[in-house]
């Protein structure tokens, strides 16, 4: 990174944390044991300052010279060392991340990053499930190696659990370049900051799948793509009907038995069609309540509510918070 005060920022932000302290204030729920070691819940994202962050897509830095026990969040996560290498530690193995390199891990997957040295930078990159549309995913159309990460960002929590993905830079000298894309973006703040790094990510993706497209794989590849091409289609058909599609409606569409289809995306997906809806209606919500100034109400009927007062249970299901929260922390 050449901007120096974005730099000194992230070494701010890198400065050490004492473990016990931090539980002391935030009491973290634990949620089981890894290897005799208890691993936490860590549901919120967090800005340098321990604040919780709202933002579909946060980014936090590692801090040095500190221990961070194994823990597990409701999110996808990216983590990349920008400065130097880090040992991230999953609970089957331990990856040497050297700079550049990308370790993505699933929602609910206990991980941690082993103590790193003054100097170090490891960026995190923290993707909700809301932050991509089934039809920015289908941007990336191989069906194999990134598809379970990916999805994930769209899932049900127990869906990205035990999964992970490990890229190394060398294999694409262009992605590290892009991360630094990524990280200018988002500490400049522009009006347009969290697009653009949805778009940089995006990128991002591509690649790697066009890194893990070049790779061997055992299975029967035309098999595969074209059940995934099917799949991919009828994620894009939900994402362009979604104020009125049914399930029998989608069946007759792709000429699909309704009770297969249904047992089709819970599979591929890890969501019910009536989850893949919900998750639609409330992502194009999200963008109305930023980006226009229509009522809460008009919303809903908007992507498919008739009752607003079921709306607002969907919403907060989904975004963990009310509709006029999301608008007055987000809205342009």
């Amino acid at each position: 990174m050449q901007d120096l005060d974005i730099q000194h920022q992230l070494y701010q932000e890198s400065r050490p944390r004492d473990w016990k302290k931090l539980e002391r204030l935030m009491k973290p729920q634990r949620a089981g044991e890894v290897h005799g070691k208890p691993y936490y819940r860590f549901f919120q994202t967090l800005n340098g300052t321990l604040e919780i962050v709202p933002r579909l897509i946060n980014l936090s830095i590692q801090p040095v010279n500190s221990t961070v026990p194994f823990h597990i969040h409701n999110y996808t996560e990216i983590t990349v060392p920008l400065r130097g290498s880090c040992q991230a530690v999953l609970p089957t193995r331990t990856i040497e991340l050297e700079q550049g390199d990308l370790l993505i891990v699933g929602n609910h997957t206990p991980h941690t990053v082993k103590k790193v040295l003054d100097g170090t930078l490891v960026v995190s990159i923290e993707i909700r499930q809301a932050a991509f549309s089934f039809n920015d995913l289908d941007l990336i159309r191989n069906q194999r190696g990134l598809t379970s990460i990916i999805f994930s960002l769209l899932a049900d929590e127990s869906y990205g659990e035990g999964r992970y993905g490990y890229y190394q830079s060398s294999n694409d000298r262009v992605i590290p370049l892009i991360i630094d894309d990524i990280v200018k973006e988002y500490y400049t703040g522009g009006q347009l900051s969290d697009q653009l790094v949805r778009l940089d990510l995006l990128e991002v993706f591509t690649r790697l799948t066009m890194m893990v497209d070049q790779r061997p794989n055992e299975v029967d590849q035309n098999q595969e793509k074209q059940a995934g091409t099917n799949l991919m289609a009828v994620l894009l058909y939900i994402e362009k009907n979604y104020a009125t599609v049914t399930l029998r409606e989608l069946a007759q569409e792709f000429s699909f038995n309704p009770n297969y289809l249904s047992e089709l995306l819970k599979k591929q997906t890890g969501m019910t069609f009536i989850k893949l809806v919900k998750l639609q209606r409330v992502n194009v919500a999200a963008k109305y309540l930023i980006y226009t100034t229509a009522s809460i109400d008009e919303i809903a009927q908007k992507v498919g509510y008739e009752n607003p007062s079921y709306f607002y249970k969907v919403f907060r299901q989904i975004l963990g918070k009310s509709p006029s929260k999301y608008r007055k922390e987000n809205q342009v």
